[in-house]
């Protein structure tokens, strides 16, 4: 009989911990469970205890806490103990936590500290404010990382974006970058077809970073033109735009996941221009229950989109945005063709199905040789 494999998960989690990664960190964890392998819980967070006495010793600097040395080393620390002591052959580290694990390790990630580095002095630094924005700090995690790279096995990239971003602007082995996706919940049920009624939908946290400035502002042009389209918003918690919402605008707040279904029976067309998007899971989700989408020629956009909508460039504005959204309004080629593949999408995005690519990337590098007393079969530093 073959023994399966014993794969670590190192995670430090969040409190709650369904919240870590924005729900990322414990879907790849249950996906990977459902796997034919002995998945190993590796968790490395901080106690409370532990947190509190780290952010009181770093409150005074402009390093936060979790991104301080000692904090970082502590982390590292505890995943090769760990993964030493229940024998892993391999790991899977979420995340910016990807200091190599003594076995062979791989990060999996959607960006990383170099990207936000970059995209310091492009528009607002918040754009990228799930990392430091201070320089200083910025640039020795930049460094830190880039050593990570050299020893892990490999990098699990969400998108193709961020794979290339990693050979082409850090010079990281192309044979190193495993672009796994990202999965997504999908509708609960069957959705009704779109209605066609002009309903262009938004959904983001992030108001300005993903664009919903110029939507507001591309549907009002619609709207002063004769066009009968109202926009649907979802995601803020307060309505972002400067005085109340417009009467057109449907302002839906926070909601969570086990109301979309309703967002999206009642949408026809998802329009997220981001100006920074790393991934975007929402157009995923959009296609899964069969909405067409708008996004812009940039970052992940065209490679998740696809042939189900219509892209923007990178520098436009609410004028573009509007031709576009009439444009994919009145394309019923384009309508049938995304209702049509909803369900493959559902399959091919799903966690399960990036949770198998990942146990098969882990799985041929084993095959390919890999000792622990030998180097990387890839070239680029021992494991």
């Amino acid at each position: 009989m073959v023994e399966k494999l014993k794969l670590g998960f190192a995670c430090a989690w969040w409190t709650p911990r369904p919240s870590t990664w924005s729900g990322t960190a414990p879907a790849v964890k249950d996906a990977l469970e459902r796997q034919p392998v002995r998945l190993v819980s590796i968790d490395s967070q901080r106690s409370a205890i532990g947190k509190v006495a780290l952010k009181a010793l770093y409150a005074p600097t402009t390093t936060p806490w979790k991104y301080s040395r000692l904090h970082r080393a502590m982390t590292a620390r505890a995943v090769r103990r760990a993964a030493r002591a229940k024998s892993c052959d391999a790991v899977i580290a979420m995340a910016d936590d990807d200091a190599p694990a003594g076995p062979p390790t791989f990060a999996y990630q959607d960006m990383n500290f170099s990207v936000a580095l970059a995209h310091l002095d492009k528009g607002d630094p918040s754009w990228v404010n799930v990392m430091p924005a201070a320089r200083p700090v910025l640039e020795r995690l930049d460094r830190e990382q880039r050593g990570h790279y050299a020893e892990v096995a490999g990098v699990l990239a969400m998108g193709r974006w961020f794979g290339d971003w990693l050979v082409e602007h850090q010079g990281v082995p192309r044979e190193k970058v495993h672009v796994v996706g990202a999965g997504i919940s999908p509708p609960a049920g069957d959705l009704p077809p779109p209605r066609r009624h002009g309903r262009v939908l938004f959904v983001g946290v992030d108001f300005e970073r993903k664009g919903g400035d110029q939507v507001t502002e591309a549907v009002s042009l619609l709207r002063q033109r004769g066009n009968d389209v109202t926009l649907a918003v979802v995601g803020p918690r307060k309505w972002p735009g400067e005085g109340p919402a417009p009467s057109w605008v449907d302002f839906g707040g926070y909601v969570g996941a086990n109301r979309m279904d309703e967002v999206w029976s009642d949408a026809d067309l998802l329009v997220v221009p981001s100006r920074f998007e790393a991934y975007g899971k929402v157009f995923s989700e959009a296609l899964a229950a069969g909405r067409p989408c708008i996004g812009r020629r940039s970052y992940a956009m065209p490679e998740l989109i696809g042939d189900g909508g219509l892209l923007v460039e990178a520098e436009a504005g609410p004028e573009d945005l509007a031709s576009a959204m009439l444009g994919a309004l009145e394309d019923d080629a384009l309508y049938d063709r995304v209702w049509r593949s909803r369900t493959d999408v559902r399959h091919t995005r799903s966690w399960d199905a990036v949770a198998s690519r990942i146990v098969s990337v882990v799985q041929q590098y084993l095959k390919s040789g890999y000792s622990p007393a030998g180097r990387s079969p890839f070239g680029s530093g021992s494991p």
